[in-house]
């Protein structure tokens, strides 16, 4: 009999989230929960009744962070999973994930202890804060410092790679710390302000002149073991056109940012629309995000007709001369 499998909870849970939220950082954040809330109650749930209690609360969560956002939100809104998605074979034997065993286990005694009680115990933060005696505030941050950690770690280990779902908290502060800093560089005409992240190897007088509007957003990708590539989405102008820039970089050990290649724009930029995708392109599309699968040629061109908009690159044009023959 098969394994209890954490990964088909996750994708189930982010789906749901997505389709009503239509925020991927959201819908990661609510199948991290319901992730974490099912791996803490496992011996609590009954085999037949799993596929029922993730549903539930996926969709808690999902009404919970509509009301913290002031969203209306209905049971109705969010799409039942087919049973032939979510086979009952996976909930046969009740064990809990070794991955996300050994990461828990890791944390630091205080931690395990608070992360534990805030997911087994389904009370509020504040009703935890005050029987602990810790500050409302402080424990608010520990636990999503925490929970973002956790996720960050398991999703690497099972071999995700290409989005922001490997990030921690601390690697997430230090790239919008990275990201402001170079928007203001950028501002002032004065990379060498960037100095202590592109070190002395990288010539700052090669990279070539660009202009910031404004930050959209990043994505990322793992590429060896504390090798990143960072993927800035930014607006050169008021035109709501997009604009893309590459930058590779190592963590260190001290957790800092060392950037180890010039900025760049990729030759293409595809975006995926979810929502429209059948059940198994979507899941092809995860495990290619994970690293589980390779798809052919043909297999990208067919899932980037049916089912992704081409987006032009339109950083500037003196960054070409540097292009990467990479896909984002």
């Amino acid at each position: 009999m098969d394994n209890f499998d954490f990964t088909v909870v996750q994708n189930i849970s982010f789906r749901l989230a997505y389709n009503k939220l239509g925020r991927k950082e959201d819908a990661e954040d609510i199948a991290q929960i319901v992730l974490m809330k099912l791996y803490l109650n496992i011996e609590k749930v009954k085999p037949e009744a799993v596929k029922s209690w993730v549903i539930q609360v996926t969709k808690n969560e999902i009404a919970d962070f509509c009301k913290k956002n002031k969203i209306t939100f209905s049971d109705q809104d969010v799409e039942t999973i087919p049973d032939t998605y979510l086979p009952e074979t996976h909930y046969s034997e009740q064990k809990k994930d070794p991955v996300l065993e050994e990461i828990i286990n890791d944390l630091p005694e205080d931690q395990k202890r608070l992360i534990n009680i805030y997911f087994s115990s389904g009370e509020k933060i504040r009703t935890i804060a005050e029987r602990e005696n810790i500050g409302y505030d402080k424990l608010k941050k520990l636990l999503y410092r925490v929970k973002k950690d956790i996720y960050a770690e398991y999703n690497i280990r099972i071999g995700f790679t290409g989005t922001k779902e490997i990030v921690g908290a601390r690697l997430n502060e230090n790239i919008q710390r990275f990201i402001k800093k170079f928007k203001t560089c950028i501002e002032e005409n004065n990379l060498e302000k960037m100095r202590i992240y592109f070190g002395k190897k990288i010539s700052l007088e090669e990279i070539p002149e660009i202009h910031i509007e404004r930050i959209h957003d990043y994505t990322i990708s793992l590429l060896s073991k504390n090798n990143y590539r960072l993927t800035l989405i930014f607006f050169e102008n008021e035109k709501k056109i997009p604009s893309f820039l590459l930058l590779d970089f190592e963590i260190k050990a001290n957790g800092n940012i060392k950037v180890t290649e010039l900025p760049s724009v990729p030759s293409k930029v595809i975006a995926f629309m979810p929502e429209k995708m059948p059940e198994n392109v979507f899941d092809m599309i995860r495990k290619k995000e994970k690293g589980q699968t390779i798809l052919t040629e043909e297999q990208i061109q067919d899932i980037q007709k049916n089912y992704g908009t081409s987006i032009a690159p339109t950083a500037a044009s003196e960054l070409k001369k540097n292009n990467k023959e990479d896909d984002e």
